[in-house]
């Protein structure tokens, strides 16, 4: 992280209007980075946090204080909060709208230049993954705007997951198979039929909505958003 003195030059020059949580939740952080470097590093993230106040540390407020550290560009910060209890409670959605956000703020421009910051953003991202339902967890525009580390964390996620689903696709067709042998085929046709029936009447969700590219079309969107952020930068 940057030091106290940089922190504090680098509020000067934010627009505190527009940093999540504004001032106070500024200063908290600021007050956290001051006191890190003076606590013992394998004490548990609640107590390493202490001082996250204003606002408190919750589920409510976890996604401000991840901008706040982007934004500070503090590697240490975005660790201690991806390792943070709080992030094992996240559901899936939670967790999902957290993890879209990440993503975008690891591509945001200087924060791929430290190697620490990478690696605190991809640490971010493999903890919130892990939180995910399978399902959830979809290659798609959101999630291929991150820095080339984080997307390449995500990748590893996203097969990670797939393997998970199809074991347990797996292991349930397996034990529903002999289940299956005792019922009659009229019977098992009106149980399928009521079940293509309460899909196709079940009201559409977030997730099925989403744009989802196979791994190929996602590693291709990457690069294709990493060639245009670099001839605007040229």
């Amino acid at each position: 992280c940057k030091s106290e003195s940089e922190l504090l030059s680098t509020e000067e020059k934010i627009q505190l209007a527009r940093f999540p949580g504004g001032v106070l939740l500024l200063r908290s952080v600021l007050n956290q980075l001051a006191c890190l470097g003076k606590v013992e590093a394998k004490q548990p993230e609640e107590v390493l946090l202490d001082q996250l106040t204003e606002p408190p540390l919750a589920l409510e407020t976890l996604g401000d204080y991840f901008e706040a550290a982007a934004l500070l560009r503090c590697p240490q910060l975005l660790q201690k909060l991806a390792r943070h209890s709080l992030c094992k409670e996240l559901t899936s959605p939670q967790a999902l709208t957290l993890l879209e956000q990440v993503v975008q703020q690891s591509g945001y421009e200087g924060n791929e230049g430290s190697e620490a910051l990478n690696q605190a953003f991809a640490d971010a991202v493999s903890r919130l993954c892990s939180c995910l339902d399978p399902r959830d967890l979809r290659l798609g525009p959101t999630l291929a705007k991150g820095s080339v580390p984080v997307s390449l964390e995500v990748l590893r996620a996203h097969k990670a997951k797939n393997d998970e689903a199809a074991g347990l696709e797996g292991a349930t067709r397996q034990s529903i198979a002999p289940s299956m042998t005792g019922v009659g085929s009229a019977q098992a046709r009106f149980l399928a039929l009521g079940s293509d029936f309460d899909r196709a009447t079940s009201p559409p969700d977030r997730m099925s909505q989403r744009i989802e590219w196979t791994e190929h079309e996602f590693a291709l969107q990457v690069f294709r958003h990493r060639v245009e952020l670099g001839a605007k930068a040229a």
